[in-house]
């Protein structure tokens, strides 16, 4: 059995610290926040209006007043006109989210934990464009992919290849997953092509090709020359 552990800062030499576990306070945080808000809007015994006449009603004339106002207004009857019989105070019931809004500005928000498996924001939001999503694969794949793949195959080396060789010829590597931006490289080419850093068959030989008989001498300016 291997394992493979994340380091812990409290304890170097310990069983490690894993993603979740360093926020699990916020995770569990997040999920108290959603059963509260599930919780409130189900059973927030608020109505959405209160109606208060000028004198004292009674139950029946209380009762016929409710069924006529919901009969007439619950549903498609929004926006309709009520045309009362006596004089009548409608007080509007909104429920005041501002409790919420402390609950989530005190640590109940999805960025500490994406932070903690290294994944950007940029692939949680909405508000965001074509540039930014690009800058976001790269800032992934190089700065959380490319060290758990290096740690990965560390570890495999060191509880795997040792046994098989103790000189340490054999190891394990993954493939760099970061992309190579097309566009540098080819400028890159041409700029140690002209300027005499890289030979044609060097750049063949990267792409695969077969080597062309002109081609393993550097190409340098006409003008150029060594200076003693």
């Amino acid at each position: 059995m291997i394992h493979f552990r994340y380091p812990d800062p409290r304890d170097c030499y310990g069983k490690g610290l894993a993603p979740l576990r360093a926020v699990l306070a916020s995770a569990q945080l997040g999920s108290q926040f959603v059963a509260y808000k599930r919780g409130l809007w189900e059973n927030a015994a608020l109505p959405g209006v209160v109606l208060t006449p000028d004198g004292p009603l009674g139950d029946e004339e209380r009762e016929r007043l409710e069924a006529e106002w919901n009969a007439k207004f619950r549903k498609g009857g929004n926006g309709r006109v009520l045309v009362a019989d006596s004089s009548l105070k409608v007080s509007v019931v909104q429920n005041s989210l501002a409790d919420l809004a402390a609950l989530a500005e005190a640590g109940a928000t999805k960025e500490d934990i994406a932070n903690a498996f290294g994944v950007p924001m940029a692939y949680l939001t909405r508000e965001t464009n074509l540039a930014n999503l690009q800058a976001a694969d790269r800032q992934h794949l190089g700065l959380t992919i490319r060290p758990r793949l290096r740690r990965r195959d560390q570890r495999l080396t060191r509880t795997l290849a040792r046994r098989a060789d103790e000189t340490g010829r054999l190891f394990f590597a993954s493939d760099d997953p970061t992309p190579v931006e097309r566009e540098f490289a080819l400028k890159r080419q041409e700029l140690d092509t002209a300027q005499g850093v890289r030979t044609i068959n060097e750049i063949r030989r990267e792409r695969g090709l077969d080597p062309v008989p002109w081609g393993d001498k550097p190409w340098i300016p006409s003008g150029w020359k060594q200076t003693e």
